[in-house]
């Protein structure tokens, strides 16, 4: 009879622990962790109550990363998760932790870096097993339940991992160390030589990008092909920059012009919804992976607003708009924020909607909207932007203690987030005056510095020490599908000090170049659009001033010379003569006035100006000297 009971009583108990897990999971932000509430596995989120369990248990974590429209992780689940013998195994030796990689990238970034350098290569879904101090032994990308010809099964490595841990848990204990270690070294190691910022670097970088790129297909790389938004970026930057010889600069132009096309005309491009897929997986670019994210859509508008302007070809400002209503009409949320990204697959689960407020993402559309509204002059780009910035503010920011958190009611945000906000609030403040964004500017970069800073090497870690539940601390040394924080905070820094006049601003900049320039001495492209803010930096800050009434057409005529030139390092200020606010504006624009009631534009540099002018044809040839 006793028996029995302890047997009713350890069912019970594990009834309810089972349960609580499913709550924790369903009240979680991240749609990826709700829809795995009711799944066989006992996944866990990655709380301190869970990594305290590992400990006080002394058993091993199997953790798994992945994101809600990640295919790769849903055959997984299907093909694998599902398995009885998989999840009953795991159930039993292993705490399981789930992860949604886009909620927490610092855990992401630490256990990508150890199974890229331990298998070489990396991906989603990615599956660690780790020690219970959160020191990874095994890992890899996906797995199919059972073995395979030249591929270990999961049920294999899984077993592998659990009796490793029972019978020889010294040896894996030290290998684990080992490991880890070497995650440390690389997370603070510092190249002993660098590079300068200027013409040799920039050129090495170009001639990477030549050799990466795929002469048949367009792009770069055989494949699968990814939109590679920001090397477009740098070499379109490159193709303007006079420090380089002619033939350097019509390569990077003709590269990059090449490279947009194969985007925009493949099968990345979705031209009966809308919007760009994440990748296409063969060479071709012809067969997708449906997912597309909201990072995606906004790096690729700006790269088609260069091509516009360097080009005037109407068909990239023609695929600009069509991505951005394309964002407006299926990212966007009722309240106003902008959604992490849709699955357009259309077999199996039906098109997938995530949710989700990302707040770097949504800083990197808002000031892809504010660019598109003022080259466009679309007044509802700008709402857009300026309705989600101000959701951000309200939902995912504490006035209090200026922090920013990753989603609403999420966790501490990231550099990644601090930075891509600070450049949504410059762009808002560039395009309305508005002195709102611009103190929030500088709020959130002093939060920044304080937080995430490295005062003894430069630039920025992921994650701050304070809230990090990670076992490194680890700084972004490449710019992929997103930019580094640190590459978006050298840009940011360098607006800052042409905005405000504050040197400061400036030499962090410089700062930031001088921590990564090593990386590049390996790799001349690592750090793309760091890379196109080193170019500005080497220049001195310039400002443009339209001074009269948007209303008339002498300031339309102004404001067209301005649109249509490609000006990527200028800050681009309307002084409208009809507003009653002035006051709040900067000292140095309340001297620019219209001359003779006439639209006036005022060219500077440091906030020494050239001789204003009044005509299209005399800002032309302010604009395009060199």
């Amino acid at each position: 009879m006793t028996k029995g009971r302890s047997l009713i009583g350890r069912c019970l108990l594990a009834f309810v622990w089972c349960a609580t897990l499913a709550h924790a999971l369903e009240e979680s932000q991240s749609p990826y962790l709700r829809l795995y509430a009711d799944h066989p596995i006992e996944w866990r989120a990655w709380t301190h109550e869970t990594l305290a369990a590992a400990r006080e248990k002394s058993k091993p974590i199997f953790l798994s990363i992945g994101y809600l429209t990640c295919r790769g992780c849903r055959v997984m689940n299907e093909q694998t998760f599902l398995q009885p013998a998989v999840y009953e195994f795991l159930n039993e030796h292993f705490i399981n932790i789930l992860v949604d990689r886009e909620e927490r990238p610092d855990i992401d970034h630490v256990y990508q870096a150890f199974v890229a350098g331990t298998t070489g290569r990396g991906g989603w879904p990615l599956n660690v097993w780790l020690t219970p101090d959160l020191e990874p032994f095994l890992g890899g990308t996906f797995f199919p339940p059972e073995d395979r010809p030249g591929q270990r099964g999961f049920l294999s490595v899984s077993r592998l991992a659990a009796r490793g841990w029972a019978e020889d848990r010294a040896n894996v204990v030290a290998r684990a160390a080992e490991l880890t270690e070497a995650l440390h070294q690389l997370a603070t190691q510092q190249p002993t030589e660098g590079l300068g910022a200027g013409p040799a670097v920039w050129q090495a970088a170009l001639e990477q990008l030549v050799a990466e790129a795929d002469p048949d297909h367009g792009g770069f790389g055989e494949g699968p092909k990814f939109p590679h938004a920001l090397n477009i970026r740098f070499l379109f930057r490159l193709s303007a920059e006079p420090r380089i010889g002619k033939h350097q600069r019509q390569m990077a132009r003709e590269l990059a012009l090449s490279a947009l096309a194969a985007v925009l005309d493949g099968g990345l491009h979705d031209r009966e919804a809308g919007g760009f897929h994440r990748y296409t997986v063969d060479r071709a670019w012809s067969e997708p992976h449906y997912e597309k994210m909201l990072y995606d859509q906004a790096w690729i508008t700006q790269s088609l607003l260069d091509a516009w302007q360097l080009s005037g070809e109407q068909r990239w400002a023609d695929a600009a708009c069509a991505t951005i209503d394309f964002v407006r009409r299926d990212l966007a949320r009722p309240d106003g924020a902008l959604a992490a990204s849709f699955n357009a697959h259309t077999v199996g689960d039906g098109p997938v909607l995530d949710d989700k407020v990302v707040t770097a993402w949504n800083g990197y559309m808002i000031a892809a909207l504010v660019r598109a509204a003022c080259l466009f002059n679309e007044l509802e780009y700008f709402d857009t932007a300026q309705t989600a910035a101000r959701r951000i503010r309200a939902q995912a920011y504490n006035e209090k203690s200026q922090r920013l958190y990753r989603l609403p009611g999420g966790p501490p945000g990231f550099a990644a987030d601090y930075g891509a906000m600070i450049k949504a609030s410059l762009a808002l403040y560039e395009a309305g005056l508005d002195p709102v964004w611009l103190d929030w500017a500088r709020d959130l970069q002093a939060a920044m510095e304080r937080r995430f800073g490295d005062e003894t090497a430069g630039g920025y870690f992921i994650t701050e020490a304070e809230h990090s539940q990670v076992l490194v601390r680890m700084k972004d040394t490449f710019d992929d599908a997103e930019p580094a924080a640190s590459s978006t905070a050298a840009g940011n820094l360098l607006r800052l000090a042409a905005l405000t006049g504050e040197h400061a601003y400036r030499e962090r900049a410089g700062a930031i170049w001088d921590a990564f320039a090593g990386h590049h001495r390996l790799r001349p492209a690592a750090m793309p659009l760091l890379l196109a803010q080193t170019m500005a930096l080497a220049n001195p800050a310039q400002q443009i001033i339209i001074a009269g009434d948007p209303e008339q057409d002498d300031t339309q005529v102004l404001w067209q010379v301005v649109r249509e030139t490609y000006l990527p390092d200028a800050v681009i200020l309307m002084a409208d003569t009809g507003r009653g606010d002035r006051g709040t504006w900067p000292d140095y624009l309340q001297a620019m006035t219209p001359i003779d009631g006439q639209a006036t534009a005022y060219v500077c540099e440091d906030f020494v100006c050239h001789l204003p002018v009044t005509t299209a044809a005399e800002l032309r040839a302010q604009l395009t000297s060199e």
